[in-house]
């Protein structure tokens, strides 16, 4: 989404130059209640990011009674809530990722109560996280579960008759797995990624999210999100409204072409119907050619670094504005490439692996 400022709502001024504990951003209330409607949450307050939520969220775990487990694969922002849980003594353990069993396993026969950390939608696979079967490990102890829901959000709906797997609506995850207005799911959301809009969101039962306010340290020491920011949130609901389905329909139809050029080409892809993409690793020097190759013939992939550094592999990332164009460029590029037979090989030893 684009949100030019003659398509928003006029303001005049960025800031009111008060932190978000003496007084919210003009508008900042409306625009909560109407991200809180969208994902289905009691209660939202806006952030300027995640970074920002997560390191509140991280100074709210007890070190006497609660034990956080994390998600093998979970996005790094979650990763900074973890190490300021840890700095203040609490327990952190490591899950297999999208693993029910594995987080029963975890929780044991700990007295503490379970928290975890999991992204809603993951962007290395794209599936979505089993957030039923981890509520009903958590709750006999009344535990919590902390969604980064970023990626779902503008993706993920309601399912049937949507897009896809995706479902309808684009609301995240608590519409997907039918957990509306669920009191211990706490949400951590960025509105920039699929709704364009540079701030976030912490949405929850209402007391999760008054206690959030009370306690968040950037609420005091930092400011709040701009007035602009709110607007284009305002702006990218009101378009999701009206032309939301259409857009995620043809996001679905660029991820399908790519994914069945590559099947043509014999390269392995991850990221199943999400929109990021991620081709097969390769040794660092190769992904970096790849990389550069891909530039110079005019696409950008991110080049993204796994194994500590020691490989690498592209990654894509379509949007509503990919065309037939864009990935057929993308696909044509990718089968000139030096570094063609070496993504089949990697492919290859991946799925005997695997």
């Amino acid at each position: 989404m684009h949100h030019a400022s003659s398509r928003l709502r006029p303001w005049a001024q960025l800031t009111t130059g008060r932190p978000a504990a003496l007084r919210s951003p003009p508008g900042a209330a409306a625009v909560a209640g109407a991200v809180a409607e969208l994902q289905r949450c009691d209660a939202v307050t806006l952030v300027p990011s995640t970074l920002h939520g997560a390191w509140d969220l991280g100074g709210m775990f007890d070190a006497r009674h609660e034990t956080l487990h994390v998600d093998a694969e979970v996005y790094p922002v979650l990763r900074i809530a973890e190490m300021r849980a840890r700095s203040h003594g609490v327990a952190v353990r490591n899950i297999t990722h999208h693993d029910p069993t594995a987080l029963k396993r975890s929780i044991g026969g700990d007295t503490r109560r379970p928290v975890v950390l999991v992204d809603g939608l993951c962007s290395g696979c794209g599936a979505p996280a089993p957030l039923g079967p981890y509520l009903a490990a958590v709750r006999p102890r009344g535990g919590l579960i902390v969604v980064d829901d970023t990626q779902a959000v503008g993706i993920l709906g309601v399912p049937g008759g949507g897009v896809s797997a995706w479902g309808r609506g684009g609301g995240g995850s608590l519409r997907h797995h039918g957990l509306e207005l669920a009191p211990d799911v706490l949400l951590l959301t960025s509105m920039a990624k699929a709704l364009g809009a540079p701030l976030a969101a912490i949405g929850g039962s209402r007391a999760l999210v008054e206690r959030y306010e009370r306690d968040a340290f950037t609420r005091v020491h930092c400011s709040p999100p701009s007035v602009a920011a709110i607007r284009a949130l305002e702006h990218a609901l009101s378009v999701n409204d009206h032309s939301g389905e259409r857009r995620r329909r043809h996001v679905a139809t660029a991820v399908r072409r790519l994914r069945s050029g590559l099947r043509r080409l014999g390269v392995a892809v991850d990221g199943g119907p999400f929109p990021v993409q991620s081709l097969t690793p390769l040794p660092r020097t190769a992904a970096v050619l790849l990389h550069r190759g891909l530039l110079d013939a005019g696409i950008c992939s991110v080049p993204q670094l796994c194994a500590r550094g020691r490989a690498g592999r592209a990654v894509f990332l379509l949007t509503a504005a990919s065309s037939d164009i864009d990935v057929d460029m993308a696909l044509h590029a990718i089968a000139q490439s030096p570094q063609l037979p070496s993504l089949r090989r990697a492919g290859t030893q991946a799925n005997v692996v695997a």
